[in-house]
Protein backbone atom coordinates (compact mmCIF):
# COMPACT_ATOMS: atom_id res chain seq x y z
CA UNK A 1 0.00 0.00 0.00
CA UNK A 2 2.84 2.42 0.84
CA UNK A 3 4.44 1.73 -2.55
CA UNK A 4 1.12 2.47 -4.27
CA UNK A 5 0.72 5.78 -2.41
CA UNK A 6 4.31 6.72 -3.18
CA UNK A 7 3.78 5.93 -6.88
CA UNK A 8 0.56 8.00 -6.97
CA UNK A 9 2.30 10.92 -5.27
CA UNK A 10 5.14 10.75 -7.80
CA UNK A 11 2.67 10.77 -10.71
CA UNK A 12 0.80 13.78 -9.26
CA UNK A 13 4.03 15.72 -8.72
CA UNK A 14 5.38 14.93 -12.19
CA UNK A 15 2.05 15.83 -13.83
CA UNK A 16 1.81 19.15 -12.01
CA UNK A 17 5.43 19.97 -12.84
CA UNK A 18 4.99 19.23 -16.52
CA UNK A 19 1.91 21.50 -16.71
CA UNK A 20 3.83 24.43 -15.25
CA UNK A 21 6.62 23.89 -17.80
CA UNK A 22 4.20 24.23 -20.70
CA UNK A 23 4.56 27.51 -22.62
CA UNK A 24 1.85 30.04 -21.79
CA UNK A 25 -0.95 30.49 -24.28
CA UNK A 26 -3.24 33.48 -24.76
CA UNK A 27 -6.71 33.32 -23.24
CA UNK A 28 -8.59 34.12 -26.46
CA UNK A 29 -7.79 34.06 -30.20
CA UNK A 30 -9.71 36.72 -32.16
CA UNK A 31 -8.63 35.80 -35.69
CA UNK A 32 -5.81 34.23 -37.69
CA UNK A 33 -4.22 34.62 -41.12
CA UNK A 34 -1.22 33.06 -42.89
CA UNK A 35 1.43 34.76 -45.02
CA UNK A 36 3.92 32.47 -46.73
CA UNK A 37 4.56 29.96 -43.91
CA UNK A 38 4.03 32.33 -40.97
CA UNK A 39 0.79 32.20 -39.00
CA UNK A 40 -0.38 35.42 -37.30
CA UNK A 41 -3.06 35.17 -34.61
CA UNK A 42 -4.58 38.14 -32.82
CA UNK A 43 -5.09 37.37 -29.16
CA UNK A 44 -6.35 38.66 -25.85
CA UNK A 45 -4.60 37.65 -22.65
CA UNK A 46 -5.95 38.49 -19.21
CA UNK A 47 -3.83 38.97 -16.10
CA UNK A 48 -5.03 39.41 -12.54
CA UNK A 49 -5.47 43.15 -13.14
CA UNK A 50 -4.65 43.67 -16.81
CA UNK A 51 -5.69 42.82 -20.33
CA UNK A 52 -3.47 42.68 -23.42
CA UNK A 53 -4.23 42.56 -27.13
CA UNK A 54 -1.41 41.40 -29.36
CA UNK A 55 -0.24 39.27 -32.25
CA UNK A 56 1.12 35.76 -31.83
CA UNK A 57 3.57 34.80 -34.59
CA UNK A 58 4.09 31.12 -35.28
CA UNK A 59 6.83 30.03 -37.66
CA UNK A 60 7.52 26.43 -38.63
CA UNK A 61 9.88 24.62 -36.27
CA UNK A 62 9.97 27.56 -33.81
CA UNK A 63 8.09 28.33 -30.60
CA UNK A 64 5.48 31.09 -30.89
CA UNK A 65 6.47 34.68 -30.10
CA UNK A 66 4.24 37.59 -29.13
CA UNK A 67 3.98 41.25 -30.10
CA UNK A 68 1.58 42.96 -27.64
CA UNK A 69 0.22 46.27 -28.91
CA UNK A 70 -2.42 47.31 -26.38
CA UNK A 71 -2.45 46.96 -22.62
CA UNK A 72 -5.27 47.80 -20.24
CA UNK A 73 -4.62 48.43 -16.56
CA UNK A 74 -7.79 46.61 -15.61
CA UNK A 75 -8.80 43.09 -16.52
CA UNK A 76 -11.23 44.09 -19.26
CA UNK A 77 -10.57 44.95 -22.90
CA UNK A 78 -12.77 47.61 -24.50
CA UNK A 79 -14.75 46.89 -27.66
CA UNK A 80 -12.20 46.97 -30.48
CA UNK A 81 -12.06 46.44 -34.23
CA UNK A 82 -8.84 45.12 -35.78
CA UNK A 83 -8.14 45.44 -39.51
CA UNK A 84 -5.10 43.87 -41.15
CA UNK A 85 -3.66 44.74 -44.55
CA UNK A 86 -0.73 43.33 -46.50
CA UNK A 87 1.00 44.76 -49.55
CA UNK A 88 0.97 42.99 -52.95
CA UNK A 89 4.37 41.38 -52.30
CA UNK A 90 3.05 40.07 -48.94
CA UNK A 91 6.15 41.25 -47.10
CA UNK A 92 4.64 44.14 -45.11
CA UNK A 93 1.72 44.08 -42.67
CA UNK A 94 -0.28 46.98 -41.21
CA UNK A 95 -2.63 46.51 -38.29
CA UNK A 96 -5.18 49.17 -37.36
CA UNK A 97 -6.96 48.82 -34.06
CA UNK A 98 -9.91 51.12 -33.40
CA UNK A 99 -12.08 51.68 -30.37
CA UNK A 100 -14.16 54.58 -29.17
CA UNK A 101 -12.05 57.73 -29.20
CA UNK A 102 -8.80 55.97 -30.14
CA UNK A 103 -7.08 54.46 -33.15
CA UNK A 104 -3.62 52.95 -33.54
CA UNK A 105 -1.57 51.66 -36.47
CA UNK A 106 1.15 49.03 -36.13
CA UNK A 107 3.61 47.82 -38.78
CA UNK A 108 5.55 44.58 -39.26
CA UNK A 109 7.86 43.46 -42.05
CA UNK A 110 7.45 39.72 -42.74
CA UNK A 111 10.57 37.83 -41.67
CA UNK A 112 11.57 40.56 -39.22
CA UNK A 113 11.64 40.25 -35.46
CA UNK A 114 10.42 43.80 -34.96
CA UNK A 115 7.02 45.44 -34.80
CA UNK A 116 6.53 49.19 -34.82
CA UNK A 117 3.64 50.36 -32.64
CA UNK A 118 2.71 53.60 -30.91
CA UNK A 119 4.90 52.33 -28.05
CA UNK A 120 7.93 52.30 -30.34
CA UNK A 121 9.93 49.58 -32.03
CA UNK A 122 9.43 46.33 -30.15
CA UNK A 123 10.92 42.88 -30.47
CA UNK A 124 9.05 39.68 -29.77
CA UNK A 125 8.55 38.25 -26.31
CA UNK A 126 8.02 34.62 -25.32
CA UNK A 127 4.83 35.14 -23.30
CA UNK A 128 1.51 36.77 -24.27
CA UNK A 129 1.62 39.41 -21.51
CA UNK A 130 4.78 41.48 -20.96
CA UNK A 131 6.10 42.34 -17.51
CA UNK A 132 6.18 45.99 -18.55
CA UNK A 133 4.80 47.86 -21.52
CA UNK A 134 6.08 50.71 -23.63
CA UNK A 135 9.82 50.21 -23.39
CA UNK A 136 10.38 50.13 -27.12
CA UNK A 137 12.68 52.53 -28.90
CA UNK A 138 10.75 55.31 -30.60
CA UNK A 139 10.34 54.82 -34.33
CA UNK A 140 8.21 56.41 -36.99
CA UNK A 141 5.38 54.16 -38.11
CA UNK A 142 5.12 53.72 -41.88
CA UNK A 143 1.79 55.05 -43.12
CA UNK A 144 -0.76 52.68 -44.56
CA UNK A 145 -0.61 53.06 -48.35
CA UNK A 146 -3.90 53.93 -50.01
CA UNK A 147 -3.41 51.43 -52.82
CA UNK A 148 -1.74 48.08 -53.58
CA UNK A 149 -2.78 46.60 -50.25
CA UNK A 150 -5.40 44.00 -49.50
CA UNK A 151 -7.40 43.48 -46.34
CA UNK A 152 -6.67 39.96 -45.04
CA UNK A 153 -8.49 40.08 -41.71
CA UNK A 154 -11.15 42.13 -39.96
CA UNK A 155 -12.25 41.12 -36.48
CA UNK A 156 -14.28 42.80 -33.76
CA UNK A 157 -14.10 42.08 -30.04
CA UNK A 158 -17.09 43.12 -27.96
CA UNK A 159 -17.66 42.70 -24.25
Amino acid sequence: MKKWLLLCAAVVVSTSCSKSDAPPEPDEILGTFVIVSDTYSFYIDYGADSGVIGVMLERPEEPPVYFPFYCSTYRGIPDVRIDVWVNAAEDQIWVRSSWEGYEDLAFHRVGSDLCITSYGENGPILVPTPQSFGSGVGAKQPALPEFHVKNVLAVTHTN
